[in-house]
């Protein structure tokens, strides 16, 4: 199994060109996410570890903050918001990270009075808001459509891949050959 990362928007769509994690570090790899998302897991079992983040999110949400601003209210008590939003401009899902506790949450695990649909009716998207996002999706749809349509940048694309499976390969077999050795000293 392996990982492949990319860069997203403040939506959360991707961008650029998706390339595999091992080429950042073991500590993004696919055993470290699962350790990672295994200590999540625990962290949740724990009784009362929802109750900080529950109260932190309530605090927050007011009907006279916009979602940046209630974003950044929350950034300062060390918890990141994720809002899903579909290309019409409603909020499909909402998920908090708290990295002081070390949990990552869905809104609908928090409570009913933090699901999406909620969300949707705090922060109602401005008819601007809601054209800038169709915009934005229009965009990586056209993006997407030009990039299979060149057949130039496809072949760059295929090459750069094969040369980057072919460098990950020899990786591979260098450090079976370490490990091999090792086994027999």
């Amino acid at each position: 199994m392996q990982v492949v990362s990319r860069a997203l928007t403040d939506d959360g769509y991707g961008i650029g060109t998706p390339f595999k994690s091992s080429r950042i570090g073991k500590d993004v790899g696919y055993k470290a996410l699962q350790k990672y998302y295994g200590m999540s897991k625990d962290n949740l079992k724990k009784p009362g570890a929802l109750d900080r983040l529950r109260q932190t999110v309530k605090d927050a949400m007011s009907p006279h903050n916009t979602r940046d601003e209630f974003r950044q209210l929350l950034k300062a008590e060390s918890i990141n918001t994720v809002f899903r939003i579909n290309p019409v401009g409603r909020v499909y899902g909402v998920t908090f990270i708290d990295h002081t506790n070390g949990i990552v949450a869905n809104g609908s695990m928090l409570g009913r009075e933090f699901s999406a649909g909620v969300f949707n009716e705090l922060f109602p998207t401005s008819r601007k808001e809601t054209l800038h996002t169709a915009e934005q999706h229009a965009e990586r749809q056209y993006e997407q459509r030009s990039r299979t349509a060149n057949p130039v940048s496809g072949v760059v694309d295929t090459l750069l891949d094969l040369v980057d499976a072919r460098a990950f390969e020899e990786q591979q077999r260098i450090q079976r050959r370490r490990r091999k050795r090792k086994l027999h000293r």
